[in-house]
């Protein structure tokens, strides 16, 4: 509802009706940090008192970038592919760009697109297996991913989890980086990911598992 103030009048059949059809679904929602008050207040019938009730909300929020655009479905797309996103819980980091995917920023590039078998010839389009792997024509993580990783910025898999980890890799061909930022307060664990062509974003570091990316697979650090 949005109003600065609204007022239901429970002796009245219809003011009742519409408090209690909303009751249950009440909620305080932020779109960025901050802090705000919801008063409540009571007055009993024939008294000359109003009783009252503050009710202080702190909100925290992924807000390195910008909140996604409503009226262009921006929104809704990355909902539909990512049914794990929260609302204000992840931002849009970049503008939508074919150059580059989540792989080469996983490596902190932008110039590249790394596909798991081979390279082509005159584009910016790099074979992962063919220049880093075994070449056998057989994606594998042990021998394309790892190698690649290892060469490109000395990462190696670990045994620790998303809370420590520096790249995670996805099961159906996705990089994420850490992100060091103070979204959610410092209390989410926060990763970037460029998801194919589309924009770059920060999100909750599981908060793309259910879709067609999978699940992490791999940590490296």
């Amino acid at each position: 509802m949005n109003v600065d103030e609204q007022s239901w009048d429970l002796s009245d059949a219809g003011d009742r009706a519409a408090f209690e059809a909303i009751r249950s679904a009440l909620y305080v929602e932020g779109y960025q940090g901050g802090d705000a008050t919801l008063t409540l207040e009571y007055p009993p019938k024939d008294a000359n008192v109003t009783l009252a009730d503050n009710v202080n909300y702190h909100f925290i929020a992924a807000d390195c970038g910008k909140q996604p655009e409503t009226d262009n479905g921006q929104r809704d797309a990355f909902a539909t592919a990512f049914p794990g996103l929260v609302h204000c819980e992840w931002s849009i980091l970049s503008g939508y760009d074919a150059s580059y995917n989540c792989i080469a920023w996983s490596v902190d590039e932008d110039n590249f697109w790394y596909q798991k078998l081979d390279s082509i010839p005159g584009t910016n389009y790099v074979g992962i297996d063919e220049v880093y792997g075994d070449n056998d024509g057989v994606f594998e993580v042990d021998d394309d991913m790892d190698p690649f990783y290892l060469a490109k910025k000395g990462y190696t898999p670990t045994a620790v989890d998303a809370s420590d980890a520096l790249v995670m890799y996805f099961s159906g061909y996705h990089g994420a980086k850490r992100k060091s930022c103070s979204c959610g307060a410092g209390q989410w664990i926060m990763y970037e990911s460029k998801c194919g062509k589309w924009e770059r974003i920060e999100h909750v570091y599981d908060q793309l598992n259910a879709s067609s990316y999978g699940s992490p697979v791999r940590y490296y650090k």
